[in-house]
């Protein structure tokens, strides 16, 4: 019997590699685009990067390949760095103004304000958030208020900017409260268009906008449901409007804000532990790691 299992074992092996009862397809081939340290940092990290370095307890500012001081008007301030921008923001959890610098340290405008300072990558929009977070003021690169841009809702809980390289007829940012209304802006902080997410009573957690500002994600909480809605941001000779692509209920309540993608019609969700999938309207992956 035995031997007869060994004759017949390879056989049955041909045939199942052969014809799989499923189809696999291949897995998308990974590029390693650029790796580097601080001090010696690679041909993408000079040209791209702009960051906030601590080395041997002393703060200082990663621009392009170079290493700069800071500033004493820093030592004891937080700092605000957009990778992509010009320069830096300081201010103080409890202070009375904010001031913009060169990557340098030349101080190009100081305002008054006691709000926290939120940039976009490319230093072009400056979100001001109260310290209740129930309203944002908008500035320009060059401090100036925003006309029109004075944006209020019940408790702001995310924001999300599009890609500085990649969203030339797009929106710049949006910014969602939990009572589900929202607010999206174009290039130095315009405000584009607003509306709510759903009439129906919810709990707004988290919102993403595409590379090219062209589309919108919400996750939000409506009767203890988690539910992720798609939108597109369409342009016309009236101005802009947010038209829904599908709205989807998700089979695990998330009651915090998290972290999202999205292109097109599909979204990438990022809760602890979890990955989550949707592509027109359908969840194609959920997995829970251990």
């Amino acid at each position: 019997m035995i031997r007869l299992g060994l004759v017949f074992f390879p056989i049955m092996a041909l045939i199942l590699f052969r014809y799989p009862s499923v189809s696999i397809d291949g897995q998308p081939a990974l590029a390693h685009v650029n790796s580097a340290e601080i001090e010696s940092p690679g041909q993408l990290g000079r040209e791209k990067v702009q960051l906030l370095w601590q080395s041997e307890g002393k703060r200082r500012i990663y621009n392009s390949g170079r290493i700069l001081d800071l500033p004493g008007a820093a030592d004891d301030r937080k700092i605000y760095v957009p990778h992509a921008g010009q320069g830096y923001f300081l201010f103080q959890r409890m202070g009375k103004e904010i001031e913009h610098r060169s990557s340098s340290g030349e101080l190009f405008w100081q305002r008054e304000s006691s709000a926290y300072p939120v940039s976009s990558p490319d230093g072009d929009i400056l979100l001001l958030i109260t310290g209740d977070s129930n309203r944002v003021d908008v500035m320009d690169r060059n401090g100036i208020l925003v006309e029109g841009s004075t944006l209020s809702g019940s408790l702001l809980v995310d924001y999300s900017f599009s890609s500085p390289a990649h969203s030339e007829q797009g929106a710049s940012a949006v910014i969602l409260f939990s009572d589900g209304r929202y607010f999206v802006l174009g290039k130095a902080g315009k405000l584009l268009c607003k509306g709510l997410v759903t009439e129906k009573p919810m709990f707004a957690r988290s919102v993403a906008i595409s590379a090219d500002g062209k589309t919108l994600a919400f996750h939000y909480d409506q009767s203890g449901t988690d539910h992720v809605q798609v939108a597109r941001l369409i342009a016309s000779e009236e101005g802009f409007a947010v038209e829904e692509s599908y709205d989807i209920e998700l089979k695990s309540n998330h009651p915090y804000t998290i972290s999202m993608l999205v292109q097109d019609d599909i979204a990438l969700l990022g809760p602890p532990g979890e990955t989550i999938v949707v592509n027109s309207g359908k969840v194609i992956l959920d997995r829970v790691y251990e």
